[in-house]
């Protein structure tokens, strides 16, 4: 299994790739546990003063509370589920050698992509309560989508943007300045595609909390 990690290192940007964590089966598996445990709702946020609705469901878990977009996610208790996935992935990151934070991926963010016409937009995963150089972690399950990485336009990095075609089971992971100098998205696609989840574990740091 490490010995497929592939590392990816630009100015600014440091990726890990882990293809096929989860086997086909239990990817499938986790996927319709994940679907028939949890509650996936459209929500709202805010573009240019008004609000509007974001193309994809979703729902999460965590102790702490944490604010993206403008609005608030309170805290949720853990599923089953999603509770062994997030200790498996510690697990992962200690033998990929990474050095982890207190209560390490406290935060388990699910967006729900029902169709090829979800998306997400260029954006960055820096919200203050990640604290410094964030560590997020990304569980593809689901139908394949094509994930993009390029340098933020203000951050004078000069560099190719990276694609992903991350499918069922897979693992991407972003670290160091990757979520200061890059962005990321999941563009919509006219492509015939099925439901897809994408899975963000992070961690809330206490001491941000005011």
């Amino acid at each position: 299994m490490l010995s497929d990690a592939q590392w990816l290192i630009r100015p600014g940007l440091t990726l890990c790739y882990v293809p096929a964590w989860l086997n086909a089966s239990v990817a499938s598996d986790t996927l319709q546990t994940i679907l028939q445990r949890h509650r996936f709702t459209q929500g709202q946020i805010q573009l240019f003063g008004r609000w509007v609705d974001e193309p994809r469901t979703m729902d999460w878990c965590g102790h702490l509370p944490y604010t993206y977009a403008r609005k608030c996610l309170p805290p949720k208790p853990w599923t089953p589920v999603a509770s062994d996935l997030r200790q498996q992935l510690v697990m992962l990151l200690a033998d990929l050698q990474i050095t982890l934070p207190r209560d390490p991926l406290n935060h388990l963010l699910m967006n729900h992509y029902r169709d090829g016409q979800d998306s997400m937009g260029y954006h960055q995963d820096n919200e203050r309560e990640l604290g410094f150089n964030p560590l997020i972690v990304s569980l593809s399950l689901g139908a394949t989508r094509r994930f993009v990485v390029r340098p933020h336009p203000a951050s004078g990095v000069d560099s190719a943007p990276l694609r992903f075609d991350l499918a069922a089971g897979d693992v991407l992971l972003m670290a160091g300045r990757t979520q200061v100098d890059w962005q990321h998205q999941i563009a919509k696609t006219r492509k015939q595609s099925g439901s897809r989840l994408n899975l963000t574990f992070r961690t809330i740091c206490e001491a941000t909390l005011g």
